[in-house]
């Protein structure tokens, strides 16, 4: 699989996300650099909305660069809470195409472009769903956690938990 054929991918899988599910992609079996989302009432204070987000490269002794922080900002990411090399966005439900596009765009940087990773054939993911409550058959019901939920979407290979 090529660079465009995974964004498209990941475009697919973003817009038809299920409910509290979570996912992380990463390089390898270790999943570093690592890009992340989660779906609507994946957590608790964000309900209607998909996080998306991505860790600097501190712990490899690399910072981004002034130009490349710019860009992450352009596209509505921002470093948030306790931890300084985390960036992070919330988007609205539904998303916009142009929303979803600039997270998409940063995600490629981020992977392709600062990590220089050649192909996502070298991506991996490991996805869950987050209990919570949902919409039941008949009224509002609570669904239990469930470890290793698969993203076909995504053409990636899975690393189990």
């Amino acid at each position: 699989m090529d660079w465009e054929e995974f964004e498209k991918r990941l475009f697919d899988q973003l817009v038809t996300l299920p409910e509290r599910v979570i996912c992380v992609i990463g390089q390898g079996d270790d999943q570093e650099p690592f890009i992340q989302f989660a779906g609507v009432h994946a957590f608790h204070n964000r309900s209607m909305e998909i996080i998306a987000g991505f860790q600097d490269d501190t712990m490899f002794d690399r910072k981004f660069t002034p130009e490349e922080e710019a860009l992450f900002v352009e596209c509505d990411f921002e470093r948030r809470g306790t931890d300084p090399t985390y960036w992070e966005q919330d988007i609205p439900w539904p998303p916009s195409g142009q929303a979803l596009a600039k997270v998409l765009r940063s995600f490629m940087v981020r992977l392709r472009d600062i990590a220089a990773i050649p192909s996502p054939d070298e991506l991996t993911y490991v996805a869950w769903k987050n209990a919570g409550y949902g919409i039941g058959q008949y009224s509002e019901e609570y669904y239990g956690k469930e470890r290793n939920f698969t993203l076909h979407q995504l053409g990636l290979r899975k690393v189990e938990t």
